[in-house]
């Protein structure tokens, strides 16, 4: 069988063998060696592989020219690795032309077609869309939905300590919990955070506890009633904004109108070429996209009127003119900077929709936990300053802002593509090595 299959050679014969833990060259590759003048072992008598030849399949080759040809396009790739690039693309095109299909760019995953292109949201349907995902999208749809759909690394220890601090903040308004009441509250509940008996453990516990702290002291200062844990659940047309330069979206048209027929669904993408994002299209400038704005408030405090009864199901009802304030609680350590705070995403969103369903919205913040107050202020928990939001349209430019970023979140949404925006937080981002807008990410294939 061996000599058959030697004497098919034409010009060239090859012989290789394997040698590791596993296995041993055959006794027929001595032979071939002694016959031929050819060395294989060592000063000290030991077979020694050649470091220089690789794996000799043909799926081990392909491979190998493949990624060296990924490794020459790269944006660092020295002069030799993009000679070598050239050299294996010039050997892929000679195998695909001989029938290698593995070597035919066509087939490899992440250069061909897109397995869809269908809309994420359907002629004529609305865009679901939570206050609290405005901001998330705005920042980097593409991050947004890849965390949505199974892409995170699970709940964080930052999560679990948001979950606990909103519980409790819930149980505190609706059963008066103040004091030392709240904060037994907190010493039951502090096991589930599941921190180690140590000196880091007790850090991390007293750092919850100051939480507490500062929530027990906003709520002994904050008016009164308040409802808690309400969702707002509000159909909207809104107006499809113009194509805005870097800085910003060019002033749309139009006030959002009640939920009706109409609207298409609409798309961005990341060009082949590698640029920016560019969004666009099936929606143009002029028309209006549905948008279904749900989520829940983490408090609505009723500045004069009696607040509604909460339905069975915590969704809001109408309201009749009532002024309210909107506060969301928040635990992270880092807290926006006022010029970003008075034009918040979420809270402009939540605006938006208690004006829809009738309220006058006097104020909204964001009420951080983590940080000491700041003395220099009258609401020294709450950003942005003053508690009130920038007015839209903007008394000077004539920019309704909050529609504009609203729709633009929504038409980001919508598919069948969705645009990765670069940012400080491209640094720290779990998807860097799945993202086009990164070196590393640009091109994915496989």
């Amino acid at each position: 069988m061996f000599l058959s299959a030697i004497s098919r050679a034409g010009r060239r014969l090859i012989v290789t063998a394997a040698l590791d833990g596993d296995c041993a060259p055959s006794s027929f590759l001595l032979e071939v060696a002694e016959a031929t003048g050819q060395t294989l072992f060592n000063d000290d008598g030991e077979l020694e592989p050649r470091p220089d030849v690789a794996d000799l399949t043909l799926p081990g080759l392909v491979g190998e020219l493949r990624a060296a040809a990924v490794a020459g396009r790269l944006e660092r790739a020295d002069a030799g690795a993009r000679a070598r690039g050239r050299k294996a693309e010039r050997l892929l095109a000679a195998l695909a032309r001989d029938g290698v299909s593995a070597a035919d760019p066509a087939n490899w995953a992440g250069l061909g077609q897109p397995t869809s292109t269908t809309p994420l949201v359907g002629a004529g349907q609305e865009v679901r869309i939570s206050p609290s995902d405005v901001d998330a999208i705005s920042q980097c749809p593409l991050k947004w939905f890849l965390q949505r759909n199974g892409g995170g690394t699970g709940t964080s220890d930052a999560q679990r300590i948001g979950m606990l601090v909103h519980g409790l903040a819930e149980r505190a308004e609706r059963e008066g919990l103040r004091g030392e009441v709240l904060r037994q509250a907190l010493e039951d509940a502090l096991p589930e955070l599941g921190y180690p008996d140590t000196w880091l453990g007790n850090l991390a516990r007293q750092r919850v506890r100051d939480m507490i702290d500062r929530l027990d002291a906003y709520l002994g200062s904050a008016p009164a009633p308040t409802l808690v844990e309400q969702t707002v659940d509000v159909h909207l047309d809104l107006p499809v904004p113009e194509d805005g330069d870097e800085e910003g979206i060019a002033a749309g048209g139009g006030e959002p109108v009640a939920r009706a027929d109409g609207g298409r669904a609409a798309g961005a993408g990341f060009p082949a070429d590698g640029g920016e994002p560019t969004g666009g299209g099936p929606v143009a400038a002029g028309e209006r996209i549905p948008v279904r704005i749900r989520g829940r408030i983490d408090r609505l405090e009723f500045l004069d009127g009696t607040p509604p009864d909460s339905s069975a199901d915590g969704v809001l009802p109408a309201g009749q003119g009532q002024r309210v304030r909107v506060i969301d609680f928040k635990t992270g350590r880092t807290a926006p900077t006022q010029k970003s705070s008075a034009r918040n995403a979420q809270l402009a969103t939540y605006r938006m929709a208690l004006a829809a369903l009738g309220y006058r919205v006097d104020g909204s913040a964001l009420a951080f936990l983590a940080e000491e107050p700041r003395k220099t202020t009258a609401t020294p928990y709450l950003v942005p300053s003053g508690v009130v939001l920038d007015p839209s349209p903007d008394p000077d430019t004539g920019q309704e802002w909050d529609l504009e970023l609203l729709a633009r979140a929504a038409l980001d949404i919508s598919g069948p593509t969705l645009p990765a925006r670069s940012g400080d937080a491209c640094e720290l981002c779990a998807f860097r090595t799945s993202c086009p807008v990164n070196p590393e990410g640009r091109k994915t294939v496989a």
